[in-house]
């Protein structure tokens, strides 16, 4: 540890530490980590004493933050999500990209496509997210949740229960991904076993085409298919390409948590850079 971040005053690493694990990792409110400590452990700490720890640890794990976001966007599998957040009463985002052994979060005001630009800008791996339309302009190979497809198809039928067409729509998606799923529980996310699929897709697709669809809720639901052809199916021919965005839903949930209302955009802030190593090292399995 450089010298310059070297706690000469009264609280030291192991506090602040053991502080951090309260607020990113038990999410407890920073006012009830204060009165807890004071308590326990006779402190006189105040929001003043920790708000000064939590600039001098983003401080120093700032370039940790960098080479994190950096081996991210240079890896072969991203995947993204974004939620709204409430910050002292202004709505606010947060954005999430992670990777199988690293995580970012990103506090922003808003969820302009352009910031899913700037941030994926140089990434030339596969793109794994929801169907944000933001995301369907980054040029790289993309693969989208199908289990958000599937909630949405499920929604649908629900909306419209007489609409055989429809029906038969979701009815022939369903048959499609099925044998896909068990090949992936089978033999996990290998192209050699997933490429087989294609030819199935690719007949759905086929059929998908010769139907004149009348009703307005199929209509809509061949189009859907039609214009997310190219990103349904991707991790049938990659190795270890997901089908769903688990990964990044996960990461989003605990970020949502972390964040308080309590807290101000430059708490958040810090709070971003410090999460990005506590997941990390959650996703890498060494905490």
């Amino acid at each position: 540890m450089p010298d310059r971040y070297k706690f000469t005053k009264k609280y030291g690493w192991n506090l602040t530490a053991y502080f951090f694990y309260h607020v990113i990792d038990l999410c407890i409110p920073q006012r009830k980590i204060v009165r807890g400590f004071n308590r326990l452990f006779k402190f006189e700490l105040n929001r003043s004493t920790l708000h000064n720890l939590k600039i001098r640890t983003a401080e120093y794990y700032a370039e940790t933050k960098q080479q994190i976001m950096e081996r991210i966007v240079l890896g072969s599998l991203l995947h993204i999500d974004e939620t709204r957040a409430n910050i002292k009463g202004q709505s606010a985002f947060v954005w999430v990209l992670t990777s199988h052994k690293e995580v970012v979060y990103i506090l922003s005001e808003s969820r302009e496509g352009e910031i899913a630009h700037k941030l994926l800008a140089g990434f030339k791996g596969v793109l794994v997210s929801d169907f944000y339309t933001a995301y369907d302009s980054i040029n790289c190979p993309q693969q989208k949740c199908l289990i958000h497809l599937m909630r949405d198809l499920n929604d649908d039928i629900l909306n419209n229960p007489f609409d055989d067409q429809l029906k038969q729509i979701v009815t022939d998606f369903g048959g499609l991904l099925k044998p896909m799923v068990e090949t992936v529980d089978r033999f996990g996310l290998k192209k050699y076993f997933l490429k087989k699929h294609m030819v199935h897709a690719e007949r759905f697709y086929r059929a998908l085409e010769r139907t004149d669809y009348q009703s307005e809720a199929a209509v809509k639901c061949k189009e859907r298919f039609e214009r997310n052809r190219d990103k349904l199916f991707t991790f049938l021919k990659y190795d270890g390409v997901p089908w769903n965005n688990n990964n990044a839903e996960h990461a989003i949930n605990l970020r949502t948590a972390v964040i308080s209302t309590d807290f101000t955009d430059k708490d958040n802030e810090i709070n971003e850079i410090v999460t990005y190593c506590i997941f990390t090292q959650k996703v890498k399995g060494k905490s």
